[in-house]
């Protein structure tokens, strides 16, 4: 019996046991057909609607079609199609496709998203948006309180009318704007100095009367530039941004009150924010947890006084949550 276990023991020993081989997950990065005129990459705000394309690369392999890339028919785009195999087709901004964008409806085997911009000029009921099979908006609605017209931007018929188009997409999904990850500034050793908005307060000769109004009362305590009169390249944008120990963000425009994309811009600075935005009405409930609020002129003016030192910073980290890379996962999925 002894002499039968120790034989089975020494089979054991012999016997060459295989390791398991552990296969590493390849994860196939998502292919994104980009339809967008060539030209508006480079034009005005042009990185606000395109700027994420540089930093996703990284996770999705993205590929433009449209005016100015080529022949723009449909019999093209299918040519396209076949070739590149998108997972995913993706458009913004109706304004962008004028004339030119074909009837994409008889496209069926590739999900197109599309994220409308302006709601304010876009009626969400138009058949337009019935060829797409996601429809998303950057801001659904600003809310019937806060609304006023702006006399010197805005007729009032013009304003009833966009705002009667803005309720349309009351129900549309949300998609927020988001940040380049490398315009987030976490130094935390820069020297800053001054409350500053930066923005334009002036469009085409018509003031935007909120604005103006505060220009007036806080000149000489707010700088208000440099963009006011000029436009910045980005650099020196982000450069001028980074300087600031406060930056002024009041959701006020032509048609009322909203959140404009630039407080992600703002935030990323690393500067203390002053604001009246809803930013938990709008998905940012990580970001109001770090600004300094204000909802009235005369509740800004007291604060204008205070030490922004331990807010330094602190909306910079804040925004790793809101990079390009992760708010696009959240639609190419």
């Amino acid at each position: 019996m002894i002499s039968m276990i120790i034989a089975k023991i020494s089979r054991i020993k012999k016997k060459v046991i295989k390791k398991k081989v552990i296969k590493k997950k390849v994860i196939k990065k998502k292919r994104i057909l980009f339809i967008y005129p060539k030209r508006a990459l480079s034009r005005g705000n042009a990185a606000i609607h395109s700027g994420w394309v540089e930093e996703c690369k990284n996770v999705f392999i993205i590929d433009f079609w449209g005016q100015g890339w080529g022949e723009y028919t449909l019999g093209n785009l299918y040519k396209k199609i076949n070739e590149f195999k998108p997972d995913y087709i993706y458009l913004t901004n109706k304004y962008r496709y004028r004339k030119w964008l074909p009837d994409l409806s008889s496209i069926k085997n590739v999900p197109k998203i599309f994220v409308e911009v302006d709601t304010l000029k876009a009626l969400r009921t138009s058949s337009f948006y019935e060829q797409f099979d996601y429809v998303y908006c950057r801001m659904p609605h600003w809310g019937a309180a806060a609304r006023w017209p702006n006399r010197t931007t805005c007729h009032p018929k013009k304003f009833k009318l966009r705002i009667s188009n803005m309720d349309t997409w009351i129900e549309t999904p949300q998609f927020r704007w988001s940040i380049a990850e490398k315009n987030i500034n976490i130094d935390k050793s820069i020297k800053r100095k001054g409350i500053n908005f930066v923005g334009a307060y002036e469009s085409r000769g018509k003031t935007y009367t909120h604005r103006e109004y505060l220009k007036k009362i806080l000149e000489g305590v707010v700088t208000f530039g440099p963009e006011a009169g000029k436009r910045l390249n980005q650099k020196l944008y982000y450069e001028f941004l980074n300087r600031s120990s406060a930056l002024l963000c009041p959701s006020e425009s032509g048609y009322g009150n909203y959140v404009p994309a630039k407080i992600y811009e703002y935030a990323a600075s690393g500067a203390a924010i002053l604001t009246n935005c809803d930013l938990i009405g709008n998905g940012l409930a990580d970001l109001d947890k770090v600004v300094i609020r204000y909802s009235s002129i005369d509740e800004l003016i007291d604060k204008l006084n205070m030490d922004f030192k331990p807010y330094h910073s602190l909306s910079a980290e804040i925004m790793r949550n809101h990079t390009h890379t992760k708010r696009y996962k959240e639609i190419f999925v």
